[in-house]
């Protein structure tokens, strides 16, 4: 057996201190026979029988950190069962899915989730795999303190609900966020203080037009996100175009990965160009075939995924609320009347080229647009005050 190495303890160590401050004074269920623990009274809850001695003030501390890190690695152990093996009874219709899709066959939303989600969670579990070879003493606190690595390709509806509540506090904060970044970098002497400038009150009538009117309303009256909206056309073989994101800010990145739940942390912008273009090339297939779905028809869970791919407010989350704010998008993306017309072009006054409107750059922006409107629910509000210190 191997005998812990020093980096070993020192996470470990580490671990223990996140959890200490995290735990400490709230209440927790532990995994065997410790049910319910009062910070206020001291005094534990064991199988139903209250404790009548209460326990020191210095035992609590560490008896929170072995419960949390107890509860939290079963929990994450737990997850990783469940996810393997639904992964390994669906894995079947992958090969189905993706032959028919390959032949240019309708398929429905409910299929092509389960189509993208299947191949992703795949891809987790190899990676899980790879890493337990190499460090099988790490796995635990791995699946625990990064559930994002752990299959999940069958999340329950309130699983789902509770991720999409954390995206939308993220989003908001995204969007104070970005609008703060803008300000100090358009005060700061910079050699495109200009760009940002006008990049700043643009943001800010998308936040009001946002608020008062919608997002439908707000991207007709974009007239300066033409850096955003047009670029040179570049498509591939089936006609698509790969968004362009060259000249779209870092604090406008950053706000977009808040607010789909992307990993933006120490990545270059370069980078995260390049990832948001190909999540918004997955996107655009994803529209094609919900525009080819009926949306009433489609369940909570279906919903849920769809919502929350495309950064659309929940409200509260009831059904029809989230069919409305789909629809919405829907219109948007489908109809030039509500979106600026594809198939209006303009000559570039600088390099004398034809750009015309790139549709996943539309999207991009449309996600900016979903995110702003956020603030106009008051659950959002109420979490905005909370980044403020409002009461």
């Amino acid at each position: 057996m191997k005998t812990p190495s020093f980096l070993f303890l020192a996470f470990v160590l580490l671990i223990a201190h996140v959890a200490a401050s995290r735990l400490q004074g709230s209440t927790f269920t532990s995994i065997q026979t410790l049910t319910q623990f009062h910070d206020s009274s001291r005094q534990f809850i064991l199988d139903g029988r209250q404790l009548a001695i209460p326990l020191p003030a210095h035992v609590l501390p560490p008896l929170a950190i072995v419960g949390g890190l107890v509860q939290g690695i079963g929990n994450s152990l737990r997850r990783l069962q469940e996810g393997t093996i639904d992964l390994w009874g669906n894995t079947k219709q992958l090969g189905g899915l993706k032959k028919r899709f390959a032949r240019g066959e309708t398929l429905t939303f409910p299929e092509y989730n389960l189509m993208q989600k299947t191949s992703g969670d795949i891809a987790k579990f190899v990676g899980l795999a790879l890493f337990t070879m190499s460090k099988p003493e790490f796995t635990p606190f791995l699946c625990s303190f990064f559930p994002a690595v752990v299959p999940s390709t069958y999340l329950n509806s309130d699983e789902k609900l509770q991720r999409c509540q954390q995206r939308n506090f993220a989003r908001v904060r995204g969007v104070v966020t970005h609008l703060m970044s803008l300000q100090q970098e358009a005060v700061a002497p910079h050699r495109k203080e200009n760009d940002r400038m006008r990049h700043l009150r643009t943001m800010e009538r998308l936040l009001h037009t946002t608020t008062k009117a919608g997002p439908g309303k707000a991207l007709k009256q974009v007239g300066d996100l033409e850096y955003v909206l047009f670029c040179r056309p570049k498509r591939d073989g089936k006609g698509r175009q790969k968004a362009d994101l060259r000249a779209v800010p870092r604090p406008f990145l950053v706000s977009v990965c808040n607010a789909i739940g992307m990993f933006h942390k120490f990545i270059p912008a370069a980078g995260l160009r390049t990832m948001l273009s190909d999540y918004l090339w997955k996107i655009d297939e994803s529209d094609q075939v919900l525009l080819n779905t009926n949306v009433d028809k489609l369940g909570r869970d279906d919903l849920l995924d769809a919502c929350a791919q495309r950064a659309l407010s929940l409200g509260d989350a009831s059904p029809d609320a989230m069919r409305a704010n789909l629809k919405s998008y829907l219109k948007c993306v489908s109809r030039p009347s509500l979106a600026p017309p594809v198939v209006r072009k303009k000559e570039s006054e600088q390099e004398g080229k034809v750009v015309a409107l790139n549709e996943n750059n539309m999207r991009f922006a449309l996600l900016g647009l979903n995110m702003v409107g956020l603030v106009r629910d008051a659950k959002e509000n109420s979490a905005l005050r909370a980044l403020f210190g409002c009461t």
